[in-house]
């Protein structure tokens, strides 16, 4: 099988580098006269918006992982089903189940993360499909989805003034999700079971808040299942491109009034 790599978050890192590299461009005095410019441009915003954004970025992660945490840690735990097929997965409690009238599953830690079932789940599933939503579970694990989706939402936050980055983050995602669920139908070695399973649990949609979980039932779980059955994703590039063109206005509309405090400053000096 191919690897497929996700670009969306080299994509949004590139960004966020390439603003600090800018900024560290301007630090030096530059004799360039379009250098000259763009540091009049970019001052203003990169001194003052974005620590302050990063910050208050910082704490509202901070703030809702703690919250899921204390949310999490308030749930009343239960022994792991005696099933022979998943009985790998809860060694060394690196699977909990938790009870629940709501059939659920996800992830959830920054340095030890575990996995989340609920009796719900349990009971509505049955032992292949048990395994593939594990299965899923556990890629998520392995490749430390939780971890970058934090360090990716915090630089979301900090270019929250460009449309294009939510959308990049939203399809990051999309991405990941539907990686997982290829993971899922290579182990279990059929792809029918993962899309019974997601269509189970359809109607018990599972939004967090937080870059922290990482639940079964999220993004379009329709979108998931037509892959899992054969459909190529749809790619529409209509939609970034207007969101580019858009953080391209907003971007030059907060350089031309930095330029003009520059130039406003200036004046009042001579």
């Amino acid at each position: 099988m191919s690897r497929r790599i996700n670009i969306y978050p080299i994509i949004l890192i590139a960004i966020f580098l390439s603003a600090l590299l800018v900024k560290a461009v301007f630090l030096f005095k530059s004799h360039f006269w379009f250098l000259d410019v763009c540091q009049k441009l970019l001052t203003n915003y990169w001194v003052y918006a974005v620590p302050l954004v990063s910050i208050g970025a910082s704490f509202f992660s901070v703030w809702q992982i703690r919250k899921s945490k204390k949310k999490i840690a308030s749930f009343k735990y239960t022994d792991a089903p005696v099933l022979p097929d998943v009985a790998a997965y809860f060694k060394k409690g690196k699977t909990k189940v938790f009870e629940s009238q709501t059939p659920l599953a996800f992830t959830f830690g920054f340095l030890r993360p575990r996995i989340y079932l609920s009796t719900a789940l349990i009971g509505t599933l049955n032992e292949s499909e048990l395994r593939a939503i594990l299965a899923h579970e556990n890629f998520h694990l392995a490749k430390k989805h939780h971890f970058w989706s934090i360090v990716l939402s915090f630089v979301k936050y900090t270019l929250f003034f460009l449309p294009i980055v939510y959308w990049l983050y939203s399809r990051h995602r999309a991405k990941i999700e539907l990686d997982c669920d290829r993971e899922a139908a290579r182990v279990v070695g059929d792809s029918l079971v993962v899309a019974g399973a997601l269509l189970k649990l359809k109607r018990f949609s599972f939004n967090s808040g937080t870059a922290a979980v990482m639940g079964i039932s999220a993004g379009n779980l329709e979108e998931r299942v037509k892959v899992l059955l054969g459909e190529k994703s749809k790619s529409c590039w209509k939609k970034p491109l207007l969101l580019s063109l858009f953080s391209l206005l907003i971007f030059l509309a907060i350089t031309s009034l930095a330029m003009a405090q520059q130039v406003t400053s200036c004046c009042f000096r001579t």
